[in-house]
């Protein structure tokens, strides 16, 4: 199976204003599966956040994401859960948890939406 690479329509709020920003989602998997999600926010910090998912249905799997932004050192984040998520929509759902986690830290609020609906990669 080829990787499938989508841009996704998120509107990213930040202290209250709309806020330039990219996310991708790349999917693979037949059996086992490979989640990445990815963001920057240009004009927080050049804030960028890479997430990846790995695992197998019925088996646990795990995160890691990778934090970076200007004048701040890297940060990565390794987790291992015991339910492997259902979907890539459960996997940009928990990526924008940690995004949400990384800008508190540095004391900027952010809420995030959909702008349209899209079609969830099942991983089971």
């Amino acid at each position: 199976m080829h990787p499938q690479r989508s841009e996704l329509d998120l509107a990213i709020r930040v202290d209250g204003s709309p806020m330039p920003s990219t996310t991708y989602l790349t999917t693979v998997g037949v059996g086992a599966f490979c989640v990445v999600v990815e963001t920057r926010v240009p004009h927080v910090h050049g804030l960028r956040l890479v997430s990846s998912y790995l695992g197998s249905p019925g088996d646990a799997s795990r995160s890691t994401h990778h934090f970076s932004a200007d004048g701040l050192a890297p940060g990565m984040t390794v987790r291992t859960f015991t339910r492997p998520p259902a979907s890539a929509e459960e996997c940009v759902s928990d990526h924008l948890a940690q995004l949400q986690d990384r800008l508190e830290e540095q004391g900027v609020s952010a809420r995030f939406g959909s702008t349209v609906e899209w079609e969830p990669f099942r991983l089971a």
